[in-house]
């Protein structure tokens, strides 16, 4: 019987050459700040800008200790003050949803099922802990927020007048909310960000990104693959969000009222689309046995280069990781790009591929960085998903 896997791997990261020794350019727009960052990261005195990574541990579905718990897939991750790791497992399964290991992990229990029962959860979405140490999940449908305690037991239910897909708990008692909106003819779908307040009433729109329905899309000018994406991360009191239709490196960044405080840009080498990429996006489609399926590939636009970048996500410290579609090839995953909470560029890294392109809007799931370390989801060498702690060391 195999056993989890406990590693220690330093991972020699990144970047060193061309760093510049000045802060960037700021300017003000519309009486907002724009950060303007060149294409190199830079170096500013008495502040960390390399960092190194040590791996500390991995918890892997393909162990027979582990998937004797019930843990087959991991789907989200999420982790406590105290360095506790929640593991989400396949909705699919007919086993609980969450599983909690402590911080050497070792597992401690699992709870919540999937069902419709009183205790139960019909299409769960992302879990969050709280700054009040609540474990919250919603519900998409029917529409509703479950507060757990780090046990499992619940302490409130709240329902929702609509459904979201993402409902993230502000301090202060906001909500930043991610939902979508269908035109009555189904010609288009709005995809927006929004505040809510502790009344579940829309306080103010942050953003908006329409997407028209495909067979529109194509009958006007054929399909974009790449359809647009918001992207976004919440940090101890910004709210981080980007438009991967701008086809612009730029992130706005909001205070918990919805206040627009900064603008942070950045230079970027385009990355054009490979026909491998295409090739991975028409292969479902190819082999489709309807016809009409079929058809859309052939109707496929791809544009010449990628998004700017594909996810964002914060650690504790309130930088910002912006995870781009540069390759890196050393270690075979896409280059990171570090900002520190002004704004400004200090590092590029790599995490593995732990996000992937057609889950992008899900890469919150995958990745935390907290307690000074990561925690990244990844598939072992036999195509298993795993869970991996690396030890954050900043100098």
């Amino acid at each position: 019987m195999k056993k989890m896997t406990y590693m220690l791997f330093i991972v020699p990261f990144i970047w060193s050459c061309g760093t510049q020794k000045s802060g960037p350019e700021r300017t003000i727009e519309d009486r907002v700040e724009v950060v303007l960052n060149q294409i190199e990261p830079y170096k500013l005195r008495g502040e960390p800008s390399a960092l190194t990574l040590e791996e500390e541990l991995s918890i892997d579905t393909a162990d027979d200790v582990v998937a004797e718990l019930g843990l087959t897939d991991i789907w989200a991750i999420n982790v406590d003050d105290a360095g506790n790791i929640y593991l989400w497992n396949s909705p699919r399964s007919t086993e609980n949803l969450v599983y909690k290991f402590n911080s050497k992990g070792e597992f401690q229990k699992s709870f919540l099922k999937i069902g419709q029962g009183p205790d139960e959860i019909q299409s769960p979405n992302l879990p969050i802990i709280t700054s009040n140490d609540e474990f919250v999940v919603t519900d998409y449908f029917p529409g509703k927020m479950i507060y757990l305690d780090f046990e499992g037991e619940k302490i409130k239910v709240i329902a929702l007048k609509s459904p979201a897909w993402i409902l993230y708990p502000l301090v202060g008692g906001n909500y930043f909310v991610t939902e979508t909106q269908q035109a009555p003819n189904g010609a288009y779908t709005d995809h927006r960000m929004v505040l809510y307040n502790s009344s579940m009433e829309e306080l103010k729109q942050l953003t908006i990104n329409r997407e028209d329905d495909i067979r529109t899309a194509m009958e006007v000018k054929g399909t974009m693959i790449d359809r647009p994406y918001l992207l976004w991360a919440v940090s101890q009191d910004r709210i981080y969000v980007g438009d991967n239709d701008r086809r612009e490196y730029e992130i706005l960044v909001y205070d918990f009222d919805g206040n627009l405080l900064r603008k942070v840009r950045r230079e970027y080498p385009p990355v054009e689309v490979t026909d491998e990429y295409k090739e991975s996006v028409l292969a479902p489609y190819d082999k489709s046995p309807v016809a009409m399926v079929r058809d859309i590939a052939k109707r496929i636009v791809f544009p010449k280069y990628m998004p700017p970048y594909q996810s964002l996500f914060c650690d504790d410290e309130g930088r910002l990781y912006v995870m781009t579609f540069e390759p890196d090839e050393y270690a075979e995953s896409y280059i990171v790009d570090v900002f520190n909470p002004d704004g400004v560029f200090i590092h590029q890294t790599s995490f593995g591929n732990y996000a992937e392109w057609e889950r992008i809007v899900a890469s919150h799931l995958v990745i935390i960085a907290k307690n000074n370390r990561i925690y990244c989801r990844r598939r072992d060498e036999s195509g298993y998903m795993e869970l991996v702690v690396y030890k954050m060391i900043w100098e």
